[in-house]
């Protein structure tokens, strides 16, 4: 799905609507902000008058991916078999290009190591992850939870431990942006 005014990257669109009366058709049509129109493949979506409950028409994956990004405006209407119609408008912006990856420093302290890193020059990033793997081609591991916002982290963090003397970390940040797309620093 998509949010009213929200940011996505890739997938499809899914469109629902339930009614007791019976769906008999859902329609759709994508604008641009340039006031280019999009119908999606198969829409209107027709049902049988018998069945009753969920109905949904979708927005593949590729119909979504061949938009440019930029700023849409979704427009769905599902009319039953007595010709009632609910319609609803969703602003979206489709931004499919990775921001701008962050510098990473790192310096060790007794025991730690300090990770410190600039920030993205792209202005829709929400937060960042640390990586982590003891191999630079190994398996990467995120060590936050949730995305940070500021732009330092200390491994081990909060006390749970130290490092090993000797042993090589290799450590990754990503950029997160609005739309989830990820800019991400080599090892």
């Amino acid at each position: 799905g998509v949010e009213e005014n929200g940011y996505k990257n890739s997938g499809s669109i899914i469109i629902n609507s339930s009614d007791e009366t019976a769906v008999s058709l859902i329609s759709a049509k994508i604008t641009a902000s340039d006031g280019t129109e999009i119908i999606p493949s198969g829409s209107p979506w027709a049902f049988e008058p018998y069945s009753r409950g969920d109905y949904s028409g979708r927005i593949s994956e590729d119909e979504f991916a061949a938009l440019s990004d930029g700023a849409y405006t979704l427009f769905a209407t599902a009319t039953d078999f007595f010709d009632n119609s609910s319609s609803i408008t969703v602003h979206f912006i489709k931004d499919s290009i990775a921001p701008q990856a962050p510098v990473l420093t790192a310096s060790s302290i007794p025991g730690q190591i300090d990770l410190r890193w600039t920030s993205s020059a792209d202005e829709d990033v929400v937060g960042y992850n640390i990586l982590y793997s003891e191999s630079e081609d190994g398996t990467f591991s995120s060590l936050n939870y949730s995305l940070l916002t500021e732009r330092s982290f200390t491994y081990p963090s909060n006390g749970s431990g130290y490092i090993d003397p000797g042993v090589a970390y290799w450590f990754k940040v990503q950029a997160i942006d609005r739309a989830g797309n990820i800019g991400e620093t080599e090892p």
